[in-house]
């Protein structure tokens, strides 16, 4: 009998302890999740009054509609501005025409999907633009996660933003509306 007591001991102990590893295994886990993720876009731009960087001059304001694989279905909201690069800096435009570069200085964004939303800073990028009457335009961005909401509660991580776009229309004022389109892909950091 004392013989069963102390194997019944010992095999409670080592059921207790694998299944507590096993438990702290779990939780290790859950706090650091990465998720690998592409995003598809495209929506309109158009002139916005607010003044990101308080030099009086307006930003242009984008509305994307995404599809990931990974994200699902999503619309992005985006605001930015650009300065002349200085040096001039030249490109070719998807058009195929010269163009000149335009450094990205300020941006924000926030993508939301159907179980939460993914607020950025962009933290960098050109803008590839012709002169009229080529009205195309490519860009490339770096945005830093900065909070996340529902699913994405606790995230972080980055991502690049790669397309081209057409300007449709410019008002007397200079501002503008066009067409966007173009691929994201990063990594979201979740910390839990």
């Amino acid at each position: 009998m004392k013989c069963f007591k102390i194997a019944l001991s010992v095999i409670l102990v080592l059921v207790l302890g694998v299944a507590f590893g096993c438990d702290n295994d779990k939780k290790s886990k859950a706090q650091e999740l990465t998720i690998p993720f592409t995003n598809a876009f495209e929506g309109s731009l158009e002139f916005s009054p607010i003044d990101t960087n308080q030099d009086s001059v307006g930003s242009l304001a984008t509305i994307k509609l995404g599809k990931s694989p990974e994200l699902g279905n999503n619309t992005n909201h985006a605001i930015g501005e650009t300065v002349k690069s200085d040096p001039v800096v030249t490109c070719t435009t998807p058009l195929g025409n010269p163009g000149t570069i335009a450094n990205i200085i300020s941006g924000a964004e926030v993508l939301i999907t159907d179980t939460g939303s993914l607020q950025s800073i962009r933290s960098g990028g050109t803008v590839c633009r012709g002169d009229p009457p080529d009205d195309s335009f490519s860009f490339i961005f770096t945005s830093n996660i900065v909070v996340g909401t529902g699913e994405f509660e606790g995230a972080s991580g980055n991502y690049t933003a790669s397309g081209e776009g057409r300007v449709l229309l410019v008002d007397p004022s200079s501002r503008s509306f066009g067409f966007i389109e173009g691929m994201t892909t990063g990594a979201i950091e979740i910390s839990q």
